[in-house]
């Protein structure tokens, strides 16, 4: 079932040192216990940016087949709201995506240890509803090949940032976002999923996109 996510990303205290590391996770458990006591139809979790350590990112889901703009305007949004704000203070970045399927629930890959993501930027004036529909099926065909001997199973969500974001390579207009989300048991795993042959086979089909993209791995907290 198609679903939507919003993402959040805050400022935690780098963990370059064992009291800030303590300090973050115990940041991050306040901010837990604080949404779990929110009533709702919504799922969420917490983790911190493997390499950008000083990063916790919210992810959440809202489950009852609402759309984001009626959601936004609930009472249990506004106090989620609310009480992200009052642990981890004002969000650095806000944006939602129209995924693919639910990322929670059995399989859904926002129920690994860690969560691969990746986002690809292209010019608005380029990804048209042709566009988007032709990277879909190219990236299914990047899927089969790499599921020949990678990740054990289809563990993963994709879709479109719903807002336009800004980036520095493309001039005079604004990029929509290609968005993956992918369940990984470890950061081990993921390594080692990129030294298959399966994935040196498949990657030249995403290549072939010519797209700037980020790619970030979140290790989950909550």
């Amino acid at each position: 079932m198609p679903s939507f996510i919003e993402v959040q990303y805050f400022s935690a205290p780098s963990s370059t040192t064992n009291s800030n590391e303590q300090e973050s996770a115990s940041i991050i458990h306040q901010a837990t216990k604080a949404v779990q006591d929110v009533k709702g139809d919504f799922k969420f979790s917490l983790g911190t940016h493997v390499k950008e350590n000083d990063v916790i990112q919210f992810t959440a889901e809202w489950t009852d087949g609402r759309s984001y703009a009626d959601v936004q305007n609930s009472s249990e949004y506004k106090a989620v709201t609310e009480k992200l704000q009052s642990t981890l203070g004002t969000p650095k970045s806000i944006f939602h995506v129209e995924l693919s399927r639910r990322a929670f629930g059995p399989g859904g890959p926002l129920t690994g240890a860690v969560v691969e993501y990746v986002q690809a930027y292209y010019p608005v004036s380029q990804a048209t509803p042709e566009f988007q529909k032709d990277l879909g099926v190219d990236f299914l065909r990047f899927e089969k090949i790499f599921q020949r001997d990678g990740p054990n199973g289809p563990d993963l969500a994709y879709g479109w940032v719903v807002e336009e974001q800004e980036h520095e390579s493309v001039q005079g207009e604004k990029t929509k976002c290609w968005f993956i989300a992918r369940r990984w048991e470890s950061m081990a795993d993921f390594e080692r999923a990129m030294q298959t042959q399966a994935f040196k086979d498949a990657f030249p089909i995403l290549m072939a996109w010519q797209a700037n993209f980020k790619m970030w791995h979140v290790e989950q907290r909550s």
